[in-house]
């Protein structure tokens, strides 16, 4: 039986990845909450990317970082979207 646990560095690195990507559309960040004001509270934004975000990442996992990692178990590929979600949308927003 495989322990999840075996993916918590890969998760940990893909957040600290998502966290350095995000940044990078810093600007773009900008130009969205000026074009949708009421994304200027992070509790409405957080809502909105979400369940975007969750499906990309679960999608890519399960398409993609298969080939990569061994993501056999439901488990498995939750545990890396975890990380990259709180890389992508949690920290992003801060």
């Amino acid at each position: 039986m495989n322990k999840p646990i075996k993916h918590l560095l890969p998760s940990v690195i893909s957040s600290i990845i998502g966290f350095l990507i995000a940044r990078q559309f810093d600007a773009l960040h900008a130009w969205l909450l000026d074009k949708v004001p009421v994304l200027n509270d992070s509790g409405i934004l957080f809502i909105a990317l979400v369940p975007l975000a969750a499906c990309a990442v679960v999608l890519e996992n399960k398409y993609f970082w298969r080939h990569f990692l061994s993501l056999e178990t439901y488990a498995d590929v939750w545990g890396v979207s975890m990380g990259l979600q709180h890389g992508f949308v949690s920290l992003s927003i801060f």
